[in-house]
């Protein structure tokens, strides 16, 4: 009897199995995502965020405009259709889905679609093609998202396109045209510029946190769970013996900090110009005497300390040591890591590719959320002082 039910238990199990994976990779149309005729779609609107990393930065390619209610959604319907689109398991979560990360596919762009529908005022469909395997959906009237992946690799493509030939950039300005509700909900940017959809706000404000409201190495009577950072142009000045590579990795990375919005800027002091960061290349000896009062008898290959008004917490002079008896490698991490540091950035514990990361010295560049927090930090908006309460609220205004 007990060997008969395990067997009938296996083939339960069995069946189970086979129908979750046939209802995975069934294939769908677009038109069994949704209970909606094509002949039912009166318009749609459409915004694409496409990273020109020869550039450094974002474009933003929108289509907004009602002609004369809204655009014509044929030829968006056409791209859509061409594609099947598979279930994702997570749509059989008991409970909602809110929130979704990009998979492996992501390569820095980003096309929301909205399609408009027959019937009461604000009706829509919502696509979020987060890469060319990933896309996610929602009904107006839903909160819940479901998620799809494209059988066809070249739909997001094409939508990319279509974008960049009938889209208007960011720089341009689109033709005044009658408001209407689709052209209402459309105008308003889904996400910030600073937003990643690799990270959320939530994970964004974690690590602000962790490493803007609780600093290291800093001197004065202020609050060092407060934020502190500078407000004057920073004007540098190196000692000791540096080499042709040091000199060179401190002035590339002075460049890259020049473009940060709201950052005062840090450049070399002039021969007659009082520095307000001092820069040591110096060796280890000489290392641990200058930063003795940072480093504490323990092993460092370098070191940061700054000091700050008390009343504002702005950070105004600092200096930065590292030592010349350790490979060249490890002395860019350090120097950039301290220049990181002194800018009113800690060290971090919880993401193993930043450049800060406390355990590691290997790490050669800014990854991408370092950058975004020191985006965040350098807002004009982010004043010195400002609590956790304070910041977490901004960061929700700044990254969505």
């Amino acid at each position: 009897m007990k060997k008969r039910f395990s067997a009938l238990l296996v083939i339960c199990i069995a069946v189970l199995a086979a129908g979750l994976f046939a209802w995975r990779l069934l294939p769908l149309s677009c038109f069994n995502i949704f209970p909606v005729s094509k002949e039912a779609f009166t318009g749609f609107s459409a915004q694409g965020i496409f990273s020109n990393f020869e550039k450094g930065h974002s474009d933003l390619y929108s289509i907004n405009n009602p002609e004369p209610l809204c655009n014509e959604p044929e030829e968006i319907i056409e791209i859509l259709a061409a594609s099947k689109y598979r279930q994702d398991f997570r749509n059989l979560l008991p409970w909602g889905i809110d929130n979704v990360s990009a998979d492996n596919n992501y390569e820095g762009s980003l096309v929301t679609l909205n399609l408009y529908c027959q019937g009461e005022e604000g009706e829509y469909i919502n696509f979020q093609f987060l890469s060319s395997s990933i896309v996610v959906v929602r009904m107006a009237e839903q909160e819940s998202l479901r998620i799809y992946h494209p059988t066809n690799s070249t739909t997001f493509q094409k939508l990319v396109e279509y974008l960049q030939i009938y889209g208007v950039t960011s720089d341009e300005t689109a033709l005044p045209t009658e408001p209407t509700q689709a052209a209402t909900l459309s105008t308003e940017p889904l996400h910030s510029e600073l937003y990643d959809p690799q990270y959320t706000t939530a994970q964004i404000q974690e690590y602000f946190s962790e490493v803007v409201l609780n600093m290291e190495y800093s001197t004065g009577d202020g609050d060092a769970t407060l934020v502190q950072k500078w407000l004057m142009p920073i004007y540098y000045r190196v000692y000791g013996t540096p080499t042709d590579e040091d000199l060179e990795t401190l002035n590339e990375f002075a460049d890259q900090l020049n473009e940060v919005p709201g950052f005062p800027g840090i450049y070399p002091a002039g021969e007659l110009m009082q520095e307000n960061l001092s820069v040591y290349f110096v060796p280890m000896e000489e290392f641990n005497q200058r930063f003795s009062d940072v480093i504490s008898g323990e092993y460092a290959n370098g070191a940061v300390q700054f000091w700050y008004y008390t009343d504002t917490n702005e950070i105004h002079t600092a200096q930065i040591g590292c030592r010349t008896d350790i490979a060249q490698s490890v002395r860019n991490s350090v120097l950039l890591e301290e220049i990181v540091n002194g800018l009113g950035i800690t060290d971090t514990v919880l993401r193993e590719d930043s450049l800060v990361y406390q355990y590691s010295d290997d790490n050669m560049t800014m990854s991408d959320v370092d950058w975004i927090l020191m985006k965040l930090l350098y807002d004009p908006q982010m004043q010195c002082g400002m609590d956790y309460e304070a910041c977490i609220g901004l960061i929700d205004d700044l990254y969505y």
